[in-house]
């Protein structure tokens, strides 16, 4: 089941022939679709990723498509249902918070996400890590987390990868 935003009460005022009047109603109102309508898929590896201007406010399921592999950078850890995404840096100052919920039960649970200055190879070799890697959160987390980094570089192309922790299922948001 896809992602759903929270619920919001709305309130209205206005003026008119009775005075002034303020009317609050709490609506269940679906804010926003998730994903987005007409937003491409995500890309299920680093090669074909969708390219996006802003990930504030998107949100999805993660998908269960992949063959686990090695996370880069992240010794010990896979990648097992990976969604890539390529953002244009729009300040040189950008922190995402990832928000998981409805992790399906059992083994390690929650979303782990990265990254990447550039797209890595597997296993990345060499001093990649250390020239490429922007932020990384190895470990599965359930509770929201951000990736954060002060060294982008206004108009580049950044990779972002998040993935359900040993194939584990979970809806997500990002906002920046």
């Amino acid at each position: 089941m896809p992602a759903s935003r929270p619920q919001r009460s709305i309130c209205l005022t206005g003026t008119g022939n009775c005075g002034n009047a303020q009317v609050c109603q709490s609506l269940s109102v679906n804010i926003a679709q998730c994903p987005p309508s007409g937003f491409p898929q995500t890309g299920d590896n680093c090669g074909s990723p969708i390219i996006c201007e802003s990930l504030d406010n998107y949100c999805n399921s993660i998908n269960n498509n992949n063959v686990a592999r090695n996370f880069p950078c992240c010794a010990g850890w896979q990648l097992n249902n990976d969604e890539w995404f390529g953002f244009f840096a729009r300040s040189t100052t950008i922190t995402f918070e990832i928000t998981p919920s409805n992790c399906t039960p059992g083994g390690q649970q929650g979303l782990q996400a990265a990254i990447y200055a550039n797209c890595p190879s597997f296993p990345p070799s060499g001093s990649w890590c250390t020239d490429n890697l922007i932020d990384v959160q190895c470990s599965c987390e359930v509770n929201p987390f951000q990736l954060t980094s002060t060294n982008f570089v206004v108009g580049q192309v950044y990779w972002f990868v998040i993935d359900g922790c040993s194939g584990n299922l979970c809806d997500y948001e990002i906002k920046e």
